[in-house]
């Protein structure tokens, strides 16, 4: 993935899109797209997620399956996660 600053990055006429309330603070959701592929990165402070997709991959289908991917983690969190660790 590029680094910050402003407009695309890397080959292919490629865009971001960040959202930034504070100037101090990281973005919250940063998408790139080049002619090798799509990345999306989403921070909270709850968790990060980072996904890759193909080029043709549109910014709103990529939040799409992330929030798909996070209501599934979400409803297998109790599976997925240590949540009570016993102490020895």
């Amino acid at each position: 993935m590029s680094g910050g600053g402003g407009g695309g990055g890397g080959g292919g006429g490629g865009s971001a899109v960040k959202k930034k309330k504070d100037p101090h603070r990281p973005h919250k959701v940063y998408y790139h797209t080049s002619d090798r592929e799509s990345v999306l990165a989403w921070l909270t402070p709850g968790f990060e997620l980072y996904a890759t997709f193909g080029p043709m991959a549109s910014k709103a289908n990529a939040i799409r399956i992330c929030n798909q991917l996070l209501r599934w983690i979400k409803s297998e969190e109790e599976h997925l996660f240590i949540q009570n660790t016993p102490v020895w």
